[in-house]
Order: C-alpha cells, then sequence, then structure tokens
C-alpha cells in the first residue's frame, strides 16, 4: 500500500528553532506537513484538530532532542499514532503509517523506544535524508499545506 504522503510532525515547543531549516525544505519540495508552532500545553488530552490531523497523516515524525522525554504533548501524539497503527494492522494493512525520527539536537541520545527511520539533521547534508524521507512518505511528489 503506498502512504499518502502527509507528514505530521511532533516536536516539543521548546525546538521551534530547531525545526524550521527542517520545514523549509520540505516547503521547498512541496511535501505537505501538518506542524503546529509552539503547540499547546496539553491536559486532559490532544485537542480535536490535532487528533484528525494524526487520522489524516500516513508519515509521524518525531522531533528528537533533550527536550523530547518531558514533552507529555509528544508522548500522547505518539500513542495516539501508535493506536492509529494498530487498527490499520488489524485491518490488514500494517504498512499503511510510518515513524520517522528526526535528530535535532547532536545533544539527544538515542532511546530503545526510537523505532523507524531515522534521520540526523546535526549530521546528514539534504542530498543524503530528504530522497530517503520522501520515498518512506510513499510519494515522489506531494502537495504542500503547513499549518501557521
Amino acid at each position: 500500500m503506498a502512504r499518502n504522503g502527509k507528514l505530521y510532525i511532533s516536536h516539543a515547543a521548546e525546538d521551534d528553532a530547531q525545526v524550521e531549516p527542517f520545514l523549509n525544505v520540505l516547503d521547498a519540495k512541496t511535501v505537505d506537513v501538518w506542524y503546529e508552532p509552539t503547540p499547546a500545553a496539553v491536559t486532559n488530552g490532544l485537542e480535536p484538530e490535532a487528533l484528525q490531523q494524526l487520522d489524516e497523516r500516513d508519515v509521524f515524525v518525531r522531533v528528537l532532542s533533550p527536550r523530547t522525554a518531558a514533552s507529555r504533548r509528544m508522548a500522547l501524539e505518539l500513542a495516539e499514532f501508535e493506536r492509529l497503527r494498530q487498527i490499520d494492522a488489524q485491518a490488514g494493512n500494517p504498512l499503511r503509517r510510518t515513524i520517522i525520527n528526526l535528530i535535532v539536537d547532536p545533544a539527544y541520545e538515542r532511546q530503545p523506544s526510537d523505532t523507524g527511520m531515522t534521520i540526523n539533521l546535526a549530521t546528514m547534508p539534504e542530498s543524503a535524508w530528504l530522497p530517503s524521507l520522501v520515498a518512506e512518505a510513499g510519494k515522489h511528489r506531494i502537495s504542500s499545506t503547513r499549518m501557521n
């Protein structure tokens, strides 16, 4: 099954500056991205718009930094995406959704829970990671939308 190529960017609020260059590259390549700058803190769960976007997107990009472990929002987003993956697997579509780990801070120490493709922006040039990301997303050319 081909993925729809739509990316959901999950990141700690403190990592906006590290994410921006990555988003600029994706914008230039017309990749469909949902990204919430400085995401709101969560208390009782994710807001309806975030849940809808997670449901509509096949690629979950986890922006990894030393601040990741402290982000309750990122944990909730990952749990929801994993729930959607389980539903897809039960429906006979186990490869529909994928997770891509994006290391934006060289101080980040990889965790056993960092499954899926990993891109280290601190060490890889764009020419090395962009083709892999687009291929993993499931499309060669993708339309562009970005929440601002």
